[in-house]
């Protein structure tokens, strides 16, 4: 028979095992509700994350369907700063791909106008409209310009900002032509559009100053040139510009060909790979068929 005694003890003793395991219960009932909250917390935010990345992706997704039915040329530009240019889906592998570079106004915008103009790839109601559009605004020299310089504040400043995008077909190409900013400010977004390229067109500027404000310190003649072979382009077109302006003189295009040449083999450039055009675009000589000024046509 046990004594009183030791019968208190038994009790006291059952009384706080059931204490300690009341304790270790409730505390394992709060970790295990703290732990269930945390993977809650998780997956909502991670439900959230999903949510704004479809959001984002279908916007997206809505701006690039508005931009590719917009108009008959496909015309695409970066509107994300320095965010890098992304082909189209029409640019298959295949597909010969070149981009204008050169100084600021040497023509580059224009000449690329003029040239979709002349291969039938804007419509003459389209270029009345720009040559309307442009002479309200006190720029009617910018016509062709605006045909690849859409944004507001690239016609408002009368510079290429972006890199605009059109296309057109030849008998054995299909060409996917690039435009490239001239500004110094821009040189990231030329970069983005250069990338891309199989050949490059440099378009330069003879006239008097110009050409020579292009190849100075500073210049964005010389720095397009390096940057262009850098990405590995060694077809090059030399598109000396605004002949008219000199009176289509042998003497001044000459004189350029010479200069520039020689730099243009200090960047890696074979002379065989170059090669010269005298034009003018805003006067149209040389540009798809042969000139008809006398003055440039003798020689």
């Amino acid at each position: 028979m046990p004594t009183k005694a030791t019968s208190a003890i038994t009790r006291n003793k059952n009384v706080a095992e059931d204490l300690s395991t009341a304790k270790t219960l409730e505390c394992s009932s709060r970790t295990a509700f703290n732990d269930q909250q945390n993977v809650n917390e998780s997956s909502s935010a991670g439900n959230r994350d999903v949510q704004s990345k479809s959001t984002v992706s279908n916007l997206s997704n809505l701006n690039l369907d508005k931009n590719s039915s917009r108009r008959k040329i496909i015309v695409t530009r970066d509107t994300g700063g320095h965010a890098q240019y992304k082909p189209e889906k029409w640019m298959l592998p295949d597909q010969e791909q070149e981009t204008l570079v050169g100084h600021v106004d040497s023509g580059k915008s224009t000449l690329s106008g003029r040239l979709l103009h002349q291969l039938g790839r804007i419509s003459q109601k389209e270029m009345h409209k720009y040559e309307k559009e442009s002479k309200e605004k006190g720029k009617g020299s910018f016509a062709y310009a605006w045909a690849m310089d859409e944004s507001a504040e690239e016609r408002e400043r009368g510079i290429t900002m972006t890199v605009a995008v059109a296309y057109f077909d030849t008998k054995n190409y299909h060409i996917v032509l690039l435009d490239s900013p001239g500004h110094k400010d821009f040189v990231p977004n030329m970069i983005s559009g250069a990338t891309q390229a199989d050949a490059a067109i440099l378009v330069i500027d003879s006239s008097v100053g110009s050409f020579e404000a292009g190849m100075e310190g500073g210049g964005q003649t010389r720095e397009h040139a390096q940057l262009i072979r850098s990405f590995g382009v060694d077809q090059l077109i030399v598109a000396v510009n605004k002949m008219d302006t000199v009176g289509y003189s042998k003497e001044r295009f000459d004189s350029i060909k010479v200069q520039l040449g020689l730099f243009l083999r200090t960047c890696g450039f074979k002379e065989s790979s170059i090669l010269w055009i005298p034009l003018s675009v805003i006067e149209n000589q040389n540009l798809v068929k042969a000139t008809t000024d006398a003055r440039l046509s003798c020689w």
